[in-house]
This record gives C-alpha cells, structure tokens and sequence, in this order.
C-alpha cells in the first residue's frame, strides 16, 4: 500500500439548522494497492479535534470497505504527505487533531466486487451471459445478487457476506424461494459458504453476537428462517 497523491480542500461550507454554515476541511487521498488506485478523504469540521475518514473508493466509484483495516486507515494518515496537511489544518483551526475511525464491527474483509468479479468468471467458464443486479434494479436488500442466463433459464447467484444462496426468480418477492444448484456449487470455496436450501429454511436462531441493528432488525422484522435474516429486504 502506498500514498500516491493527496489534496487539501480547504473551507467547505456546509449549511446547519439554524442557518449557519461550518467549515469542513476535506483531505483526499489517492492510494494504490494491489497495482490498483483507489481513493479515500479524511474529514474533520472546525469545531473538532476528531477526524473522520471514508473507505477506499475504486475507479468506478464503488466504496470498497473489505480492503483495509482500521490499522491501515491509521497507516495512511500517519504518511508524511497527509501528515503535511493536517498540520495545516492544525494551524488554520488552532488545535491538534487525532483520526477516529470507524467501530471496529463495521469493517469486513468481504469485498463485493470481487464476489462480481468472481461471477463473471463463473460465466466465462460456462459460456453464459451474467449480469450484475443493481441497486436501482433491486432496491434496499442485505446481499448482492448476479443473474447468470443458463440454456435451461436464469439462475441468480445470491451472497451476504460470504453467504452464498441461489434462486431462479428474484422478483422482490419475499421470502425468496431458494434452490439447490450443485453444477455452481462446485465453483465456490472458502472463504465463501454454501448455504443449502435445508440450512436456509431452518428455524431463525441467533448463532453469533449481532450488532444494534440486527438486534433491531429482528425484533422489527421477525425473522421465520435463516434464509430471511440472511437474504433480506428490511431497511
């Protein structure tokens, strides 16, 4: 991981309640990792000592929270050419500051689109045409979807965090009816898991500890099986 370029945006005027505006000082960031450039900022506003960061954003514009750790987020901004501009920053507001990253239970190391990029090589191999399910298409769901047209018909390749499901018709319908697929099956291994249609129709039981909004979730939307707290459409 290296710190490629960064810029300053100084004075930023974002309008409050009461009519007001604050100043927000906004930090980009150009990082290359894996040979790929990926972009990041760090914000603090002038009443705080506390900077904020986004995760890394691809060259297509999708936010990317599997690729770095809080460490790491720590990391870059310790680099000289970022340290550089938050002395400035410093001394524009008149007061140290620290980075305060995100909860430790928001950071994964599942990475979206390389589950795409995972499905897409599942169609070369086949021979098929895959499309990618998008946000627009789908709406507020917990997982990302892939429609691969088989000769027989459509089959959609379903993960939430690893948890990979199928299904033959994503209509929005709720709960989705799953199915077995063993031809695709055979393509995923860890860290990926299958979840079988026996496992996702199972009684709804909590098997880890949840975060405040799963606890939420639950207690709102209720849950029957372990195939609608995993493949869900709550908001």
């Amino acid at each position: 991981m290296k710190v490629l370029r960064t810029n300053l945006i100084y004075d930023e005027q974002v309008p409050c309640s009461d009519g007001t505006y604050l100043n927000i000082y906004e930090l980009n960031v150009t990082v290359q990792l894996k040979k790929e450039e990926f972009y990041l900022f760090f914000s603090i506003d002038e009443g705080s000592s506390s900077w904020g960061h986004s995760f890394l954003i691809d060259s297509l514009g999708n936010e990317r929270p599997g690729l770095l750790s809080p460490q790491q987020f720590q990391t870059i901004f310790s680099d000289p050419k970022v340290t550089n501009l938050v002395k400035q920053v410093e001394e524009k507001m008149g007061r140290k500051s620290t980075l305060v990253s995100f909860p430790e239970e928001q950071f994964t190391s599942y990475d979206y689109v390389a589950f795409y990029n995972f499905c897409k090589s599942i169609a070369r191999d086949l021979r098929v045409k895959s499309n990618i399910i998008t946000y627009d298409e789908q709406g507020i769901c917990s997982y990302q979807a892939v429609k691969l047209t088989l000769s027989d018909g459509p089959i959609y390749i379903l993960c939430n965090q690893y948890n990979v499901a199928f299904t033959k018709e994503l209509d929005g319908s709720y709960p989705i009816n799953f199915v077995d697929f063993p031809m695709l099956t055979s393509y995923f291994s860890l860290p990926y898991k299958i979840c079988s249609v026996e496992e996702l129709n199972r009684p709804f039981e909590i098997t880890r500890p949840l975060s405040e909004w799963e606890q939420y979730s639950i207690n709102y939307w209720k849950p029957q099986t372990q195939g609608d707290f995993l493949f869900n459409y709550w908001d």
